[in-house]
């Protein structure tokens, strides 16, 4: 699979304080620059959309398939000025601005005639003009967007901008003043014989675009403006797509900001199976086997004293053949509680540490999660699958489903091009998983054993990795 591209650090300015509660609606009149005749949406949204939520909305109004870059400008004389608000890839390569995502349109809209600038597709140039027509009292069953009126047809994708839209309507329209002269245009772009028609226009209709806007997810709540350094590389890595704003509703749901507690009680028994691992391996170490696996007598004894038997079927003596010891000394060896070391298997000085205190072995281990290298499958698998459960989802096919459209997202493949299957997705979570079910997280399910449902400590504990890993700063985005 290949390694997703790292991102950058970026300035940024912070925006102006305004309007975001959810007692008024805006009515913003957005319209093309430069087309003629003119091509506007009017819509009213609710000024605690963020500006990428807004984004998704204009992308509904047009017809537009997100295939590009995007950005806000606050100077609506220049939209490469500043304030500018950003898109996940301009944020990831550094440019100056602040993210889209952390921004509402109710902080950069205050007032009636204020303007705000949109760009979408940097080739063909799409500016649209925002303009804040009217702040009208909430009613309580409006929608967070819809589209009350507008004027039109929608332009088409990569067309080459404003000025090939108007000849391509003008080629199509037999009534237009200027037919000939843009249909002999249109054809001098193309070829003599080439029918306009082609290139499919759709009719502005409020009700299709109104239809678009009901499927958004819109109307997050609050969002963090410091996030732990592994989410924040996955958002950085799914850029635009619509993955994107579950990632970001589940990160608000998980509550970071609170603060963790740790039931002295609780984490006794989670931390029992590493607790032992650490006592038995003790001070001077074990000597492992020639293969480098811990001696027969330690598995035989990890399966008596850890009641491992309900999860394994064998001699229970050899660690290669004995999956639930194998994965346990391994994952204690990935969080950094063990080490190899000429020939045994020795404790880390943090490892050693925290072998008698339960509470420290459990800030550890969360401090340690995902327990894979950072940027590889296994660490953004781990990181969805803490985020869905710190955010309460309690079925791993639902947050299976999350990490498959999250890596499809971020472009991870087989090394040889082939989509990711489901037996992929699950080996690449088994590193997270495994310490989840080692510790209680996670436990067999009685009508299905081979799938694994979340007790009442995954919650707990995987709010607990999200809260005290790094963070980084007032991005949204890796920094």
């Amino acid at each position: 699979m290949g390694e997703p591209t790292a991102s950058g650090p970026t300035a940024r300015t912070q925006p102006p304080h305004g309007r975001s509660g959810p007692t008024t609606t805006y009515v913003l009149r957005a319209e093309l620059d430069g087309a003629a005749p003119a091509v506007w949406r009017q819509l009213a949204v609710s000024p605690g959309l963020h500006l990428d939520e807004l984004h998704v909305v204009l992308q509904a109004a047009f017809g537009w398939d997100d295939y590009h870059l995007h950005r806000f400008s606050s100077d609506p004389d220049d939209p490469w000025g500043q304030p500018a608000y950003l898109c996940p890839f301009e944020i990831a390569e550094g440019d100056t601005g602040v993210p889209a995502e952390l921004v509402r349109a109710g902080e950069v809209l205050t007032d009636a005639g204020e303007r705000l600038r949109y760009i979408y597709d940097y080739g063909d140039d799409w500016r649209v003009t925002l303009t804040l027509e009217a702040i009208e009292t909430h009613e309580e069953s409006a929608p967070p967007a819809a589209c009350r009126d507008g004027h039109g047809a929608e332009p088409p994708e990569d067309c080459g901008g404003v000025p090939a839209y108007e000849v391509i309507v003008g080629a199509q329209d037999p009534s237009h003043p200027d037919h000939a002269e843009l249909l002999a245009e249109f054809r001098r772009w193309f070829s003599a014989e080439d029918d306009p028609a082609r290139i499919r226009l759709t009719p502005f209709d409020a009700d299709t675009v109104n239809a678009r806007l009901a499927d958004l997810d819109l109307g997050s709540p609050p969002r963090p403006r410091e996030v732990p350094v592994a989410v924040a590389d996955l958002l950085a890595g799914v850029g635009g797509h619509p993955v994107r704003r579950r990632l970001l509703r589940l990160l608000a749901e998980a509550a970071i900001d609170a603060p963790v507690t740790i039931n002295p009680d609780a984490a006794a028994d989670m931390m029992r199976p590493y607790q032992w691992l650490l006592e038995r391996v003790g001070e001077d170490g074990i000597k492992l086997t020639k293969a480098g696996y811990l001696p027969p007598a330690h598995v035989e004894a990890a399966m008596h004293d850890l009641d491992l038997w309900e999860e394994w079927i064998g001699a229970g003596n050899r660690e290669d053949l004995t999956i639930p010891v194998l994965d346990l000394r391994e994952s204690a060896q990935q969080l950094g509680l063990l080490r190899k070391y000429r020939g045994r298997l020795l404790r880390t000085k943090r490892g050693g540490a925290a072998a008698s205190d339960s509470v420290a072995l459990y800030q550890l281990l969360a401090e340690r999660m995902p327990p894979a290298r950072r940027g590889t499958a296994e660490h953004r698998a781990g990181t969805v699958l803490l985020l869905a459960l710190a955010a309460g989802v309690d079925d791993t096919d639902d947050a299976d489903a999350l990490v498959t459209e999250a890596l499809i997202a971020e472009g991870w493949r087989h090394t040889d091009g082939t989509p990711l299957d489901m037996w992929t997705i699950r080996a690449v979570q088994r590193p997270t998983m495994g310490v989840l079910q080692r510790i209680g997280a996670l436990e067999r399910d009685r009508a299905s054993p081979g799938d694994l449902t979340p007790t009442s400590r995954a919650r707990p504990f995987a709010h607990a990795t999200l809260a005290t890993t790094p963070h980084s700063t007032d991005t949204g985005e890796t920094s």
